[in-house]
């Protein structure tokens, strides 16, 4: 399964999930938008990272992502972030799945 990081409608991503569904290619799109929605345990162990991501309820084994494409804006810019005060537990949320996220690749 690949994983798709950004936001969907963003012409560079819709491009490659429309690629990915021509050719039949399984893949997930971890929507940056709905960060809030998204759950992620990381653990390494004997030099491998393994974990879980739930994306829009679906459970994925991180080991069942063979590639990821990132695409994710600054997330300091994100609309859902506006006016909401920088301790909150949506800004940690949000900068803690972009350093995992950046992470995969």
């Amino acid at each position: 399964m690949i994983l798709l990081c950004g936001i969907p409608s963003e012409a560079p991503l819709a491009m490659v999930a429309e690629s990915l569904d021509q050719i039949g290619a399984q893949y997930r799109i971890f929507n940056q938008r709905r960060f809030g929605d998204t759950r992620m345990i990381l653990e390494a162990r004997n030099s491998t990272v393994a974990g879980w991501l739930e994306l829009d309820g679906e459970g994925i084994p991180l080991e069942s992502i063979v590639g990821v494409y990132v695409r994710l804006m600054d997330h300091t810019k994100l609309p859902e972030l506006e006016g909401v005060d920088r301790s909150a537990p949506e800004w940690r949320s949000v900068r803690s799945i972009a350093r995992h996220a950046s992470a995969m690749v």
